[in-house]
């Protein structure tokens, strides 16, 4: 793969997550359920465990949501800002985008346009060690509306391996009972249509 179509895949990559929290998130039909039921009032026949995996589920989507948004901010401003995303980052995501968003930063490379969230779901959740909770997002994408430009204007073509919509999954981790919710994955699956 040459280095301007992986660029161009990378920031794909990283932007699309970040445009979802700019579309149509007002939308009832894309309220999960997590989030219906943490907005409502806890219904008496929960127990303590069902009730704290739910406060859980709706405590890691919130931060995925101020995440996304964040990304999408970041990339319609050039990536200038990138840093702020940090304090989201667990060690392996951070070591696997910093330089990439470093690299989009100095090239100036920037993007217009959005990528709408056609669905999105809790697909697994582990809380077994109070305080250190995971939860599991799969998202499917929409990108059509999605553009990526060089500094000077010049927009670049998106991978051919892209599909046009696609599956993200999110991977987010709690860092302790005093900690704060921290994204530790975030992988397109552009080989998988949804």
């Amino acid at each position: 793969m040459t280095t301007a179509r992986r660029l161009v895949a990378a920031a794909v990559t990283l932007t699309v997550a970040g445009a979802l929290a700019a579309c149509g998130t007002d939308e009832p039909a894309l309220t999960s359920l997590a989030e219906q039921q943490a907005s409502a009032s806890p219904s008496p026949s929960l127990t303590e465990e069902e009730s704290t995996k739910q406060e859980r589920i709706a405590e890691a989507e919130a931060v995925l949501a101020e995440y996304r948004g964040l990304e999408f901010e970041v990339a319609q401003g050039g990536y200038g800002n990138w840093a702020l995303l940090a304090p989201y980052w667990g060690a392996e995501l951070a070591d696997s985008v910093a330089g990439t968003y470093r690299e989009f930063s100095e090239r100036g490379l920037y993007t217009t346009g959005e990528a709408e969230l056609v669905s999105s779901e809790v697909t697994a959740y582990d809380g077994e060690r109070v305080g250190y909770e995971d939860v599991e997002v799969t998202a499917c994408l929409n990108t059509s509306g999605l553009r990526i430009f060089e500094e000077d204007g010049t927009e670049l073509d998106l991978p051919n391996d892209t599909l046009e919509q696609y599956v993200n999954v999110y991977r987010l981790s709690h860092t302790g009972p005093d900690g704060r919710w921290q994204v530790l994955e975030s992988t397109a699956r552009t080989d998988r249509e949804c």
